[in-house]
């Protein structure tokens, strides 16, 4: 064992870790023979530092047999509110899709405070305007929790590639008392494509519902 990479992917290693708990981002910093340097963490501060680090040694060692010395393991950490908003404020509690033949049928159940709210929307089901109905559909739900008649119109849903990451971009607009407020939302895409539509689409409003 040693902390060569050779021929593993380190993009691959590095969304691994990220899906640890309490790991927001991660980046490997390499030297010309492929070992590894420098290992950066982002953390939510939810674990301590010591605790991530041996998080991410054992799953190096186990997974995918490389042995870090912890001294190469750098951890800064953000305050959980400026990143897991969808866990503080709205929470995902179910997605699911049907198709048939040419419809697509999407339901998105949320809840907030233990509070539940539910909404299916039904579309052509071509990939793009399943992306749109996603989106709308998760803006109904939150629809629904705003007390001040706020409504959101849903102006773009893109899938972009930014360095070796894939990201789901949404752009939102909130309509209240006749002004619009443009916002926008974004999420790694990792293993769940729908779900990182609804992820992102609540990262664009959950920051203004919860005010």
């Amino acid at each position: 064992m040693g902390d060569q990479i050779l021929e593993k992917d380190f993009n691959e290693i590095e969304e691994t870790i990220e899906k640890l708990d309490s790991i927001i981002a991660c980046k490997f910093v390499m030297n010309e023979e492929k070992y590894i340097e420098e290992i950066h963490i982002i953390s939510n501060g939810k674990k301590s530092t010591k605790q991530i680090s041996r998080d991410i040694q054992s799953i190096l060692i186990a997974r995918y047999d490389l042995d870090i010395d912890y001294k190469k393991i750098s951890i800064a950490e953000i305050p959980d509110h400026g990143f897991k908003t969808i866990e503080s404020r709205l929470e995902i509690e179910k997605i699911s899709q049907e198709n048939h033949g040419s419809l697509a049928t999407i339901n998105i159940g949320l809840s907030k405070n233990g509070l539940s709210m539910e909404n299916t929307a039904e579309g052509v089901n071509t990939p793009k305007n399943v992306e749109r109905i996603i989106a709308e559909t998760t803006l109904k739900c939150v629809e629904d929790t705003c007390k001040d008649g706020t409504t959101f119109a849903l102006e773009d849903v893109q899938a972009v590639q930014l360095s070796s990451r894939k990201v789901i971009i949404v752009i939102i607009m909130a309509l209240l008392n006749g002004e619009a407020k443009p916002m926008s939302g974004s999420c790694i895409i990792r293993d769940n494509y729908t779900e990182s539509i609804v992820k992102a689409s609540l990262d664009a409003i959950n920051r203004y519902i919860s005010k």
